[in-house]
């Protein structure tokens, strides 16, 4: 815009510190600017306008990531000044112009609520039905493999929507219904 040159970085962080080394890692120290935003899961978010006149950097950015449902998303864009002053409503274009050219090159993911199940006392005679009954809940996932005890039960660990936790906890218990013992952990 106007010889100013904006380049984005989008990357996945876990918290506002992550965020903050992301900035570190990635910011060209031979420029003033190098804005970012994040915003978290959790309903925490941050951002930075590093001397750009107040709301019209990183606040802007921000706003395009909360506004497009993202989550656990940190952006950092560095201004490579052309010469030419933009004003507020021009930075403010400009950044979160950067920010969602970014958003929509991006590979996203549907995050969803889930539970982690821990199963327990499977009999060994069990695990291949254990195995289908994974199969067949298509956003079910085997954490980790099976592992056997000494007395030759199973123990797996899965993660499932929280939506389906209950009918296959259920499900599971069926397969050996006073030996089976399924807890559960929210993710």
């Amino acid at each position: 815009m106007k010889k100013s040159r904006f380049v984005a970085r989008l990357a996945p962080c876990t918290d506002l510190t992550q965020a903050r080394e992301f900035r570190r890692e990635v910011a060209d120290t031979s420029v003033s600017h190098n804005v970012w935003a994040a915003v978290l899961r959790t309903g925490e978010a941050g951002s930075s306008d590093d001397g750009e006149p107040a709301g019209t950097a990183g606040m802007p950015a921000r706003q395009v990531l909360e506004k497009g449902g993202l989550a656990d998303a940190v952006v950092v864009i560095t201004r490579y000044y052309g010469g030419t002053k933009l004003g507020t409503g021009g930075l403010v274009r400009a950044y979160s112009g950067a920010c969602k050219a970014a958003v929509d090159a991006a590979q996203w993911e549907d995050l969803r609520p889930g539970v982690r199940l821990d199963v327990s006392g499977v009999p060994a005679e069990k695990v291949s039905a254990l195995y289908n009954i994974v199969g067949n809940w298509e956003a079910v996932q085997l954490v980790e493999d099976p592992t056997f005890s000494s007395e030759g039960s199973a123990a797996a660990l899965l993660w499932v929507p929280q939506e389906d936790a209950d009918s296959l906890e259920k499900e599971l218990i069926s397969l050996a219904r006073d030996q089976v013992v399924v807890s559960s952990q929210p993710e």
